[in-house]
């Protein structure tokens, strides 16, 4: 049996037909702008202040992977103009509250902290209650547009920290090979990207320079000038390699690489957290005995590159179809993504078959596995239902456990059906469903009726 062309039929048997079209709520973009000091909204620009009373910057947000035994923890981080990020003191259910009602917009929300926000150690000063810090412009939110662009090469970092007293215990040479397969590691995040990408996203290798900063094939060692304690951790540590890249190396961060990986000392984690990453951020960082499990760094990765968690109930990483879930505690996964993750960064789009209320029903759609893909044939590999909410859609996969996909965990050789939510709240996608031959999920609501999917094995395929 060639495993190339497995296949599997997906019937659509929608029980109520509806009338009219599926309407999108799609308004002008909203912006934020707060002054963290006393909860106004100050119009002045920055540009128009000093720096030592005014400080500008984009709300980032930032999750930290606890590892398997605990939840993940989402902060708030500003970015300033300089590049160098500030950890805000924000709850974590203040922060989802606020995504929720569209109050945070990651990448797009500017703050503005005036009235020397600074005390005399240079640490940023806020209100304890977070709820005066947000003031929402009379604008609506919209739902843009939630596909990324990850069809083109992009030059990548390995910043290897070291700190007085603490570093990695892995060389340049080892996390060269973990992150770009320079000495046979097989299964690397360059490597890995590639194959889930069909070399549609390929990372290149640094090797940018200044007059005393070189990063060498893609990674370089930068002391950070500051001793690890209980105060100073992976977030702090964080802030302070984006200030020595700064000051060190005469450069801002983005000179070296459109994303990074920090490769940080254990002593950095006593929280007991194995990695974090920016959301759409410039870096990821992650804990020098785990840094070298190719899921954990791929799924570091994925968050700075706008991915949310993949979720099934009330877990937020019970998802394990692909690397968005819980991370793998071994050298090396060959694992990708959920159909709902496949379709926000758009590797198989152009063979992605679309259900609408607008479809003539029935319709039965041949569905072939992901790991077929092929541009040239016309075999669609993902299935889309449209309209299960006016933000909600499903992504129907076959998630073949074959070749660079062959450490799925879950709903291995199954057919999965994921709902997504609306991205700019950073809702994770939401595991329903994973049938085998034979099996069939029934939905709710699907444009106002309810609608039965079934799958069937094509007899010819495997």
């Amino acid at each position: 049996k060639n495993t190339s062309k497995a296949t599997m039929m997906i019937t659509s048997i929608f029980r109520c037909l509806f009338a009219g079209l599926l309407v999108l709520n799609l308004a002008s973009s909203i912006e934020h702008e707060c002054n963290l000091r006393n909860g106004g909204c100050d119009e002045i620009e920055a540009d128009d202040r000093d720096l030592g009373t005014t400080e500008f910057g984009t709300l980032y947000l930032d999750i930290t992977n606890m590892g398997r035994s605990r939840r993940g923890k989402l902060s708030a981080i500003v970015e300033r103009r300089n590049g160098v990020p500030l950890f805000l003191p924000w709850t974590q259910n203040f922060i989802k509250q606020q995504l929720r009602a569209g109050n945070f917009r990651n990448g797009k929300t500017k703050i503005r902290i005036s009235g020397r926000p600074f005390d005399s150690k240079g640490q940023l000063m806020v209100p304890q209650s977070p709820r005066a810090m947000i003031n929402r412009r009379g604008l609506q939110e919209t739902r843009e547009q939630r596909e990324l662009t990850t069809t083109t090469n992009m030059e990548y970092a390995v910043f290897r920290i070291a700190t007085i007293g603490n570093e990695p215990v892995a060389t340049e040479d080892e996390i060269r090979d973990a992150v770009f397969g320079t000495q046979g590691d097989s299964i690397n995040l360059k490597s890995q990207y590639a194959a889930c990408s069909f070399n549609k996203f390929v990372l290149l290798p640094s090797t940018k320079t200044t007059g005393t900063c070189v990063v060498n094939n893609g990674v370089m060692t930068l002391n950070v000038p500051v001793t690890l304690n209980s105060t100073l951790q992976h977030p702090q540590l964080l802030n302070q390699a984006i200030n020595a890249i700064s000051t060190q190396c005469g450069a801002g961060k983005s000179f070296f690489s459109e994303k990074a990986l920090l490769w940080m000392p254990n002593e950095a984690f006593l929280d007991g957290s194995i990695g974090a990453g920016v959301y759409n951020g410039w870096a990821a960082r992650c804990r020098d005995s785990y840094c070298q499990y190719s899921s954990l760094i791929m799924h570091e990765f994925g968050h700075t590159l706008g991915l949310s968690h993949s979720a099934m109930g009330t877990n937020e990483y019970q998802d394990t179809t692909g690397v968005m879930g819980y991370s793998y505690y071994q050298d090396d996964s060959a694992v990708c993504f959920n159909g709902a993750k496949y379709w926000q960064l758009g590797w198989i789009n152009d063979r992605l078959e679309t259900v609408s209320s607008t479809t003539l029903l029935p319709v039965t759609v041949n569905l072939y596995a992901f790991t077929a893909y092929d541009p040239y044939a016309n075999r669609p590999v993902l299935m889309e239902l449209e309209g299960v909410t006016a933000n909600d859609n499903i992504y129907v996969m076959y998630n073949k456990a074959d070749s660079f996909n062959s450490d799925t965990k879950q709903g291995r050789n199954l057919v999965t059906l994921t709902l997504v939510n609306d991205y700019i709240k950073f809702e994770p996608s939401q595991a329903l469903a994973r049938l085998g031959n034979g099996g069939s999920y029934t939905f709710s609501n699907f444009a106002g009726g309810r609608a039965l999917i079934s799958v069937v094995a094509d007899p010819q395929q495997s």
